[in-house]
């Protein structure tokens, strides 16, 4: 079997479990024996708890839940709080939490989830989701949500120039040619008229990434341990050059520096929110629009349509998954781990997120409230989902992200030749994941 087989790659970047010491007791539902108060941290903008936990509130009257809302600049206050063990629970993105799980800030949960009744539905969870709230083979999260890549299509795009968008099997052959078909690129956003972007993408995104891995490329074993880079690979070579043939070539993505000069900070996510793009990928979470990062409201304006990724050599998405820890300090983490158990159990904890539990993301009210097709294109991407931190910076990888984004813009900005750029990147990365092994490796 080939290295980058989707069994193979969905081994080789999860992370490995290990035991550790466990809690005292177990999680039951009933209420404690006297009055205990929970304080609790969430982003209100991924998922709103508190109907839930006025629930729970009801059916454990010794129960009083705070929240402790979390927003672009709190994030501080928030370690303080943990250091004075006055928070308890913590749903949080795992790329914000990381830093805070190695230097100790949070509680170690396996112990906890081997003597409790997680056993009983562990196995209804999306494979990979523990394992991505493993730290150094530790785990540390219970898994909350799923937010993974998929595609969009701006079916008002589409329909202007009378051309299908693309059906759910459709292929990466399918997004060249559905691409050069809507593509109307003549003219600048703001003062020109019909302006569309066949394709709407920027190098350094996710979006080289998710093709590659399409392909059945990729650029190292692991993201989270990397111990050997796949950059000169000759599928990784073929995926990029496709992806550089989408702007260089067939003209149906805007160049980087156009990005640049048409939309400014908010790069090509402003492009696509403001219908310029035919097609994209993005993230199950980002449907219809919304907040954007930069705090601004950007709901979609034009009809849309959710799709899978296109297939190709494997079917695969990328994805993240977000999770409920409890801070070291915490002041009553068995009635703590008690309400995540109780949360655990709730189709609607998992916000604007993908349900983590195969149960819950077939439960009939949680499909009528995102509708059919789009529960439909979310099922289909966390059945396939490599988990993945989507937050990495470029330094990410041991190296690996920014080697690979230096090379696409040596192609796709001056014109080089991929399978040589990519052969000095392989060397690049190769020598840096050897030095890390080196550097850790005891002295005599």
């Amino acid at each position: 079997m080939r290295w980058y087989n989707v069994s193979t790659r969905l081994a080789a970047l999860l992370l490995v479990g290990a035991l550790l010491l466990p809690l005292a007791g177990c999680a039951g539902q009933t209420a404690s024996s006297g009055p205990v108060v929970l304080r609790i941290a969430y982003r209100p903008s991924v998922v709103d708890l508190k109907p839930l936990l006025e629930e729970y509130e009801r059916a454990n009257p010794a129960i009083t839940i705070e929240t402790f809302e979390l927003d672009g600049s709190n994030f501080p206050s928030l370690q303080d709080e943990m250091q004075k063990g006055k928070i308890d629970i913590v749903r949080e993105y795992r790329s914000t939490l990381y830093t805070l799980v190695r230097n100790g800030t949070f509680e170690p949960l396996q112990g906890w989830v081997e003597s409790s009744d997680w056993g009983k539905i562990r196995d209804d969870y999306f494979t990979g989701t523990w394992e991505g709230l493993q730290v150094d083979g530790e785990q540390y999260g219970i898994p909350a949500g799923l937010d993974m890549y998929v595609a969009y299509a701006n079916l008002s795009a589409f329909d202007a120039v009378g051309v299908e968008p693309p059906a759910d099997d459709w292929t990466l052959d399918d997004l060249l040619s559905k691409a050069v078909a809507v593509n109307q690129p003549e003219g600048r956003p703001g003062e020109s008229e019909g302006i569309v972007y066949g394709f709407g993408t920027y190098y350094m995104s996710a979006d080289p990434i998710i093709i590659t891995y399409l392909h059945g490329g990729a650029l190292v074993d692991d993201f989270s341990s990397p111990t050997k880079a796949y950059l000169d690979d000759p599928r990784t070579v073929e995926a990029v050059t496709f992806y550089s043939d989408l702007t260089t070539k067939y003209k149906v993505a805007l160049k980087s520096s156009l990005v640049s000069a048409y939309f400014r900070s908010g790069g090509i996510s402003t492009a696509e929110d403001q219908g310029y793009c035919a097609l994209w990928f993005g993230l199950f979470s980002q449907r219809g629009g919304g907040t954007t990062v930069y705090g601004t409201e950007a709901d979609w304006e034009f009809d849309w349509k959710m799709l899978p990724l296109p297939h190709d050599a494997q079917d695969v998405s990328l994805g993240d998954v977000d999770g409920y820890y409890i801070p070291a300090n915490a002041a009553n983490k068995q009635e703590a781990l008690k309400l995540v158990r109780w949360l655990s159990d709730q189709w609607q904890a998992s916000g604007d997120r993908f349900q983590v539990r195969k149960s819950l993301a077939e439960n009939e009210r949680y499909q009528d409230q995102l509708g059919a097709d789009v529960a439909r294109v979310g099922a289909l991407a966390a059945e396939n989902i490599v988990v993945m931190p989507l937050f990495y910076g470029r330094m990410g990888a041991g190296g690996a992200l920014s080697s690979f984004f230096s090379a696409l813009f040596q192609i796709m900005e001056k014109g080089d030749d991929p399978l040589m750029v990519l052969e000095q990147a392989q060397q690049e990365v190769t020598q840096m994941l050897q030095q890390g092994e080196l550097e850790e490796e005891p002295t005599p």
